[in-house]
């Protein structure tokens, strides 16, 4: 009885504070100040309610209902589904069996959700379990998850038993939601799901320039859907469907005495660039009979040193800064998407481009460093971003910039028409959107 006061207390004093709460009367920093307390307390709560949840489990509390599970008694006591409860009671399960998570989480550091990707690659590998801590203290959930992703492929030695069991839990759910909309819920591994990608992407295309004829801007999710609906209907006719002559590319990015051994060893690398690792053997495959494959060994071509006297950049640049940047390169963001190859030292000033001096960015974020002042300093691995209104001194290590008196060239250019994405007929910096 007395936590149940406790935490009615605790409960009533945040309805009140909520009802009252005015964020018209906040500044910009204070509004940013409360999104992070706010968040925290969520954590706070959710992870309470995971302990708990996990304790009525324990307890049988939920038989007398005549419930058919833990989680379905809880789902109709909490308004949440059956699935995300059961999520809760299994992280929490699992936390018993982590330290540093757990105490992590009761102090509201991590959440559940990031809890529960660091959980699952500890059970696989025990010893990775501080590593994806502090990667989720500095980076975003999607970030944290590939990292638990790739603990776990390295914590199991046996990739092509790890490749069976991917494959023996393949599944396709189709269900339609309480808004009455369909929905596709798709796993597979790796090698099919990129494959479907790039198909996917030249569809995706098709329906960016249709949209734009329209005059219309639609957003990403749109088109995405648009693709799929394009991509079904090509493949019920028997043909492509797409525009013809973009045909995907695939790059795996492998060490060569992998290729040699038929297998990885630890240290080395085997993966479709940009999606995740996959066993030799079914790189072997992708890349044999397909001339859309390149194939990018560790200790080959050292690209490193091409340097290209003019703007256009060989491919074995662009192989390159596919397996290099990944995704947008700007601390903070992760996009995927329509990726752009940023020169961080104007081409104006060098006439020459080379790997060392290209970063690849996001659409908006090119954007915003090619015409609105911001500026992208650094190098691979130690990028920083900086906005137009940033003290500055002569002093200052600044990529792409010119003398302190003038303003590097096309970069703070606010004539152009901005519409957020570029017209269908202009060739894009990288042809390529990791998945």
């Amino acid at each position: 009885m007395m936590v149940g006061m406790e935490l009615g207390t605790v409960r009533d004093g945040l309805k009140a504070l909520v009802a009252g709460f005015e964020p018209g009367t906040l500044t910009g920093a204070q509004a940013v100040e409360a999104v992070e307390l706010f968040a925290e307390m969520k954590r706070l709560a959710e992870t309470g309610q995971a302990l708990a949840a996990r304790r009525v489990e324990e307890a049988n509390a939920w038989q007398a209902s005549g419930s058919r599970s833990v989680r379905e008694f809880l789902a109709t006591r909490t308004g949440e589904s059956p699935g995300g409860v059961g999520k809760l009671v299994d992280t929490a399960r699992k936390l018993e069996s982590l330290g540093p998570t757990g105490d992590a989480v009761r102090a509201g550091a991590v959440s559940i959700d990031q809890a529960a990707a660091i959980a699952r690659a500890a059970e696989v590998d025990p010893g990775c379990e501080r590593d994806l801590l502090d990667t989720a203290k500095r980076a975003d959930l999607g970030q944290l998850k590939k990292a638990a992703a790739e603990a776990r492929a390295a914590g199991d030695p046996d990739e092509l038993r790890r490749y069976q069991r991917q494959r023996h839990d393949r599944e396709l759910r189709t269900f339609v939601d309480d808004e009455g909309m369909g929905n596709v819920h798709w796993r597979t591994t790796l090698d099919e799901y990129h494959e479907f990608v790039s198909l996917h992407q030249r569809f995706r295309e098709d329906a960016f320039k249709a949209a734009y004829r329209a005059g219309r801007r639609d957003p990403d999710r749109h088109l995405a859907s648009d693709a799929m609906v394009r991509l079904v209907r090509a493949s019920s006719s028997g043909g492509d469907g797409s525009t013809p002559g973009r045909d995907p590319r695939v790059y795996i990015h492998v060490t060569d005495t992998a290729v040699l051994r038929g297998e990885t060893a630890p240290g080395e690398t085997c993966e479709i660039a940009g999606v995740g690792p996959v066993p030799v053997p079914v790189a072997r495959q992708m890349w044999g009979p397909n001339p859309f494959v390149s194939l990018v060994e560790t200790d080959g071509t050292d690209v490193h040193r091409i340097v290209r006297l003019g703007r256009r950049r060989p491919p074995e640049i662009d192989d390159a800064l596919l397996v290099r940047d990944r995704c947008c390169v700007v601390p903070g963001c992760s996009s995927t998407r329509r990726l752009e190859v940023h020169h961080t030292v104007p081409f104006a000033d060098t006439g020459r481009t080379t790997l060392d001096e290209l970063a690849t960015v996001c659409a908006h974020h090119h954007d915003l460093v090619t015409h609105r002042g911001h500026d992208l300093r650094g190098g691979p691995g130690r990028w920083t971003w900086h906005p137009p209104d940033e003290d500055r001194s002569p002093s200052d290590p600044r990529a792409g910039s010119g003398p302190p008196d003038r303003a590097p060239p096309d970069r703070h250019r606010t004539d152009r028409p901005r519409t957020g994405r570029r017209p269908p007929d202009e060739p894009r910096q990288l042809g390529f959107d990791a998945a």
